[in-house]
């Protein structure tokens, strides 16, 4: 019995048109083939005589027999043989050459955009708190003045009694005359020390201390970067804490 390869031409109602590969073709009933015909079905002509035989083509074992599956390049189905107690079945597993590649490109995009995501959040949040925070200190700053006194004053009280003038300054809003004896930072705010003045034209280092004047509102610096030691200056300040020897005034503004 010949074998030959051929491909179905024409599929009508009653009849299947083959083409054979030597250019010919010829006709069978729909109802000698064992299969649903289509249009372009490989399939193999067996002959005996007048006996004809159409059979479709498996397309995996055919490669498969022919060699044409090369395992180490990405072909367009990969084979997979699964072990039955009956039979060895052979499946077809479509292969996308480019999904390596796509996914790597989704795993690189999908890390940059968590990058930018995080770094958005914590910038939303350091303004937020930023926000809050310079809310309280322009709040802070515009409070009523509660009383005028020397930085030698306030020297004064703290060291003689600390509990006793915390009592009658700390959280206060108090306008603080004195001569400028230092500049330095202090995390985001410039510091101003205050020393006693002692007379209207002159200036007089406190031998106790000085009164350190805390400045963060940007305006305020600037006016702050203007004075020189041995100033007369007049803040106002909250009152935060105090010792003996050093009193610390916070939201202060420069008024003249």
């Amino acid at each position: 019995m010949a074998q030959k390869k051929a491909t179905i031409i024409k599929v009508s109602d009653d009849k299947v048109s083959i083409g054979m590969e030597d250019g010919s073709f010829f006709d069978v009933s729909r109802k000698e083939l064992d299969f649903t015909p289509k249009i372009g079905d490989d399939v193999s002509v067996f002959s005996s005589g007048n006996l004809v035989i159409v059979t479709k083509v498996d397309f995996v074992k055919e490669k498969v027999a022919h060699n044409e599956i090369n395992n180490t390049d990405k072909p367009p189905y990969v084979q997979q043989n699964f072990s039955t107690p009956n039979a060895d079945v052979v499946s077809q597993v479509p292969y996308n050459q480019n999904f390596e590649k796509k996914y790597d490109i989704e795993k690189i995009i999908y890390g940059i955009a968590s990058v930018i995501a995080l770094v958005f959040i914590v910038l939303v949040y350091r303004e937020c708190d930023g926000s809050s925070y310079r809310a309280d200190e322009k709040k802070e700053m515009k409070r009523e003045i509660q009383m005028y006194v020397s930085a030698g004053e306030i020297l004064s009280a703290y060291n003689g009694n600390e509990i006793a003038a915390d009592a009658k300054y700390k959280g206060k809003r108090v306008a603080i005359t004195g001569c400028v004896e230092d500049f330095f930072r202090g995390g985001d705010a410039g510091i101003i020390s205050l020393a006693n003045k002692i007379s209207l034209n002159s200036c007089s280092w406190f031998s106790n201390g000085s009164v350190d004047a805390y400045f963060r509102d940007e305006r305020q610096l600037k006016k702050a970067a203007q004075l020189r030691k041995g100033n007369k200056v007049m803040v106002q300040c909250t009152i935060t804490n105090g010792s003996d020897n050093s009193v610390e005034a916070d939201f202060c503004t420069i008024t003249k």
